[in-house]
C-alpha cells in the first residue's frame, strides 16, 4: 500500500514538471539570447574597428532572426520570445532593424528588447561610442 501511495506521489511530480519548469526555461532563454546578441554585437563592433570598415547587424522581429554582415552569419532566436528594435527611422525597414558600426567605433545605435514568462532585457549600443550594453 505505501508503495503505491509513493508511485502515486511520484507520478503526480513527473505530471507537474513541464508546468513548473516551463517557465524557468523561458527566463533562461530571454537571459541568454540578449547575452549572445549582445556578444555578436561587441564582435561586430571590433571587426568593425579593426577591418577599418563598415559593419552591420539586422535583426528580424518576426524571423526571430539576427544576421551579422559583412560574415552574413544568421543566428535563429528562440520563438517564444517577444522582440522588440528601436532604432533610427532610416535604418528600420517593416519588421527589420539594422545598426551599423562604422570603423571609427560609432555606430547609428539602437536597441533590442527581449521578453518571456515575465522576464525582460535589453541590449543597448550608444551611436556615439558605439558600445554595448546588456540592462536588466
Amino acid at each position: 500500500m505505501e508503495l503505491l501511495i509513493v508511485l502515486a506521489v511520484m507520478a503526480l511530480a513527473v505530471a507537474l514538471a513541464p508546468a513548473l519548469l516551463g517557465p524557468a526555461r523561458a527566463r533562461v532563454a530571454v537571459r541568454t539570447s540578449a547575452q549572445e546578441v549582445a556578444a555578436d554585437l561587441r564582435a561586430l563592433r571590433g571587426l568593425a574597428v579593426s577591418r577599418n570598415q563598415e559593419t552591420r547587424a539586422t535583426i528580424d522581429i518576426v524571423d526571430h532572426s539576427f544576421t551579422l554582415d559583412p560574415q552574413g552569419e544568421i543566428r535563429r532566436l528562440p520563438l517564444d520570445i517577444a522582440l522588440a528594435f528601436t532604432g533610427p527611422r532610416s535604418l528600420m525597414d517593416g519588421v527589420k532593424g539594422r545598426i551599423l558600426f562604422y570603423p571609427d567605433g560609432s555606430s547609428t545605435g539602437g536597441q533590442i528588447e527581449f521578453s518571456a514568462a515575465g522576464e525582460f532585457h535589453h541590449v543597448e549600443v550608444h551611436w556615439l561610442s558605439g558600445l554595448v550594453s546588456l540592462d536588466d
